[in-house]
């Protein structure tokens, strides 16, 4: 949980500065549109997307983010994603916002502007986020501090576990002691044996 609260205030705080720069360099008159492709400025949204569309065609390695320009405050970069088949546009300031692209030029702008529009909804959602997750922590801290219901239970079984355990530890030691005594026994006769055939065997001497 304190991981995950970190993380989400980091980004709350970037959708703020986010929130901050694209409402400073928000184009609030459609008739003053600018976007910043391969150092060129556009004015017109057709042609904008026209080159963002001339860019992706010319890349010609896999998965690799290039800049390409500005728009409304944040920086533009491609790459092409060969997982999905697909390009990928993302915006950039303190945080990330990522637009899949299509074949239409003024679609594109379109997919655009809603993943900036969208910027005050991410932050209410991190928010929102950030909050039960607060909350989740909070109730682990409380339920850590509450006892064992069991605990009684618990310790009754660990008490006759160990009586268990002690008990196996006497058995084995008293079968190593049987199985040590059998094979004194087994020597000793042997050893017997041994000493019959010797017996046995040896010459007679005469008087």
């Amino acid at each position: 949980f304190p991981q995950q609260i970190a993380v989400l205030k980091e980004s709350i705080e970037g959708y703020k500065a986010d929130l901050e720069q694209y409402q400073a360099n928000k184009i609030t008159d459609p008739e003053k549109f600018v976007m910043e492709v391969s150092g060129t400025v556009f004015y017109e949204k057709k042609e904008a997307g026209a080159a963002l569309l001339a860019v992706c065609q010319s890349m010609k390695q896999a998965d690799a983010m290039i800049n390409v320009g500005k728009y409304q405050g944040f920086s533009i970069r491609l790459k092409f994603d060969s997982w999905n088949k697909e390009f990928i546009l993302s915006l950039k300031n303190e945080n990330v916002y990522r637009v899949s692209l299509g074949s239409d030029e003024n679609g594109n702008i379109i997919r655009i502007n809603n993943a900036l529009e969208a910027i005050p909804q991410k932050l209410a959602e991190a928010e929102r986020k950030l909050e039960t997750v607060q909350g989740q922590l909070k109730n682990a801290m409380e339920e850590v501090k509450k006892p064992f219901p069991k605990e009684e239970e618990l310790n009754q079984k660990q008490e006759r576990l160990s009586e268990l355990n002690a008990l196996l530890n006497m058995d084995e030691k008293g079968n190593e002691t049987i199985m040590a005594d059998e094979d004194i026994g087994r020597e000793g006769s042997n050893t017997d044996s041994r000493d019959a055939i010797e017996e046995k065997e040896l010459p007679e001497t005469a008087d």
